[in-house]
């Protein structure tokens, strides 16, 4: 089999395993393929595997895809966001807690949490000051939630 000649389904799966097996040292072919496919599957399985590793150099590279048309593209670059710990992003994640599409609206509540009392602190303001009742909502549960999992850690 030729190489040009590998089904999307392979590279897909081929793309999941990398992020799986938390291979950085395939970081950077995993960015050349967000930046160059035109395939949007790829894009997300790309952003995904770069959250799962944590690729943190893909920071900037994630943070360029919330201005993107997909809604899956934008849920999953915030949630690698968070994943990464890329907590200099949180001010431009913020706005996404009002994104159209609840996916994006709740992984950029999840993301936020995920940095820690910085990240509490916003989504609290959020659920009390908001103006847009989807900010208010989203900060509230993920809050509510983060709570609930805290005191059964406990």
């Amino acid at each position: 089999m030729k190489r040009g000649n590998i089904d999307s389904k392979w590279k897909c799966l081929i793309i999941d395993l990398l992020g799986y097996w938390h291979d950085l040292e395939a970081g950077p072919v995993l960015l050349k393929i967000l930046h160059t496919s035109k395939d949007s599957e790829m894009k997300v399985r790309s952003i995904r595997s770069l959250g799962e590793m944590p690729y943190v150099e893909a920071a900037q590279a994630l943070s360029n895809c919330l201005d993107s048309d997909n809604d899956l593209i934008r849920a999953e670059a915030v949630r690698a966001l968070g994943r990464i710990g890329a907590s200099e992003y949180s001010g431009m994640m913020a706005r996404f807690l009002g994104d159209r599409n609840w996916s994006v609206r709740y992984n950029t509540a999840q993301a936020l949490a995920s940095f820690g009392e910085e990240g509490m602190a916003l989504l609290r303001k959020m659920a009390e000051e908001a103006d847009n009742s989807d900010v208010r909502g989203i900060s509230a549960h993920v809050l509510s939630e983060n709570e609930l999992l805290g005191r059964e850690a406990r």
